[in-house]
């Protein structure tokens, strides 16, 4: 918006309104990107997840993805049970690829050797540092996964 004229002092003035900060509606800010992925199907082994439910993931484990269940539990599922939403993985996740070409990526503060076995024993220092991380990815808008409903699905 712009508005031009004298003000009640005979200057001149010019408003401009100033771009927003922040991001569209859909639009991620920078280092805001997460790969979330979607249940392609039901399916019976798996109870704590749901068909066509997103899901952020918090890591990928020699190909299969970490994710929060249903049951809010951080735990590995094969990555052929999901198609991908949105494939951008974060730019600040430590990305590894195995012997047999498997990848591993996990962000930094989560990738420590026996992160999560320290996080299911119970260790109250892995489990405070995955609560945090995670409550920051919890931002993630709904909105996301909804407009993306009609984008083809990526592979890993």
């Amino acid at each position: 918006m712009q508005l031009r004229g004298a003000n009640q002092h005979g200057l001149r003035v010019s408003l401009v309104r100033a771009p927003r900060r922040g991001s569209r509606r859909g639009e991620k800010k920078a280092g805001e990107s997460r790969m979330i992925v979607r249940l392609r199907q039901p399916v019976e082994n798996y109870p704590d997840l749901t068909y066509g439910q997103c899901y952020v993931l918090i890591g990928i484990e020699a190909d299969d993805f970490r994710l929060l269940s249903d049951r809010g539990r951080p735990y590995l599922y094969p990555h052929h049970l999901f198609e991908i939403v949105d494939p951008q993985k974060p730019s600040d996740w430590v990305t590894k690829t195995g012997e047999a070409g498997e990848v591993y990526a996990y962000p930094p503060m989560l990738n420590g050797v026996g992160f999560f076995e320290d996080f299911f024993d119970g260790v109250e220092s892995a489990v405070s540092t995955f609560w945090r991380v995670v409550n920051q990815w919890l931002t993630v808008r709904k909105e996301l996964c909804m407009e993306m409903d009609g984008r083809p699905g990526a592979s890993l």
